[in-house]
């Protein structure tokens, strides 16, 4: 599946080739490669801070099901734990993280991955906990185009209680 997914979006690159004037959405490195190559230009990034409406959106989070939640409870506390830690790293060690990265990416242009390194690096959360003002902000943002509009409630969508304990415990929040 990864390899699908990958070929699909190395798809896009390729179109942006045999038709400049097709435009395409999808996250790095593929907006950064085209642009690299002359092919066209990233319009929208996420993390510069410029556009209002997603500010406040948190970039990443661990999502998974209710159902994984009740029949494994103990598996998603070891993930959120795991992910609080490689936060926590990447924070306290930016050039460590940074190299440990760029061996998943041995095959991307050096100042593409630089470049990306250093935009992501703005979007590292301090906390894995999702607080109700990210999730407002985010389900605003959805609601732009969304049909219907999101109408869930942060109670029936956010799942916060191994991520308290993950901040609390490697954070100590």
């Amino acid at each position: 599946m990864v390899r699908k997914i990958a070929a699909t979006l190395a798809l896009a690159v390729v179109g942006l080739l045999m038709a400049p004037s097709l435009a395409f959405a999808y996250p790095a490195p593929w907006p950064s490669i085209a642009a690299n190559r002359g092919l066209g230009k990233v319009m929208i990034d996420p993390f510069n801070d410029q556009i209002p409406e997603i500010r406040g959106v948190p970039f990443n989070i661990v999502a998974t099901s209710r159902d994984l939640i009740a029949k494994d409870p103990a598996l998603v506390e070891k993930i959120v734990r795991v992910f609080t830690r490689a936060m926590k790293f990447a924070k306290d060690d930016p050039e460590g993280a940074k190299r440990i990265m760029r061996k998943r990416f041995p095959d991307l242009d050096e100042t593409v991955f630089n470049t990306l390194w250093a935009s992501y690096r703005k979007a590292l959360p301090e906390d894995p906990v999702i607080t109700p003002t990210q999730f407002e902000v985010t389900q605003k943002w959805l609601n732009l185009t969304a049909q219907p509009p999101f109408a869930e409630t942060y109670d029936k969508v956010v799942y916060n209680k191994a991520a308290n304990a993950a901040s609390k415990a490697i954070l100590g929040k």
